[in-house]
């Protein structure tokens, strides 16, 4: 297996975006479409100091992404505000082919997530079924990094229902549960952290 990780840049976006499509079919950020995820993933790319994506590549394809905000507290508007007229033209075709994605959108951007934990957070990790032990590597990679720039520990969120397998692997590689919450969408989530 000729892995190769390296920082995201634009010409991975849109291989980020087609993984992150195949492998979220039914989670929110994949109602909005592609043009917001392309928006959504660019900005991490902007946002230099405060966020980053990890790919991994195999002969030159895009075959695993995390994506990871420095400072997690605020992230989606961090995120917006790092495109602002990018983001109103995509927010503006969400609001008239998907008003209720739009609201729910509206309401990630103003109220965030619950029980957030201050400090790094990933967003986002997808991969290729076609590479065994990927997700873990990636995993690694990602909290290397994380290290690197003076952080001790990094957290997530994760679906809780209907979710073992997730749950399960992020457990194995030594993620704790926090604690769990409910989305104004009634999704129930689970938070985990890792000391690194």
């Amino acid at each position: 297996m000729n892995l190769e990780f390296t920082k995201a840049s634009e010409d991975d976006i849109a291989g980020i975006v087609d993984l992150h499509l195949l492998k979220f079919t039914n989670f929110f950020l994949s109602t909005l479409g592609p043009s917001f995820l392309k928006a959504y993933y660019k900005a991490f790319l902007l946002m230099k100091d405060d966020a980053i994506i990890i790919v991994a590549k195999q002969e030159g394809k895009v075959v695993g992404f995390a994506a990871v905000m420095f400072e997690s507290i605020g992230a989606m508007k961090k995120i917006v505000a790092s495109s602002p007229l990018t983001f109103s033209f995509v927010f503006l075709k969400i609001a008239l082919g998907n008003p209720k994605g739009f609201l729910g959108l509206v309401n990630r951007v103003l109220n965030g997530k619950g029980l957030q934990i201050a400090g790094p957070e990933l967003l986002s990790i997808a991969t290729s079924e076609q590479v065994r032990g990927l997700g873990s590597n990636l995993l690694k990679q990602t909290e290397e990094i994380v290290a690197s720039k003076g952080y001790n520990n990094i957290s997530l969120t994760t679906d809780f229902e209907d979710n073992a397998r997730a749950i399960r692997f992020y457990e194995k590689n030594g993620y704790e549960e926090v604690g769990k919450f409910e989305t104004n969408a009634n999704r129930v989530m689970i938070r985990f952290n890792k000391k690194i």
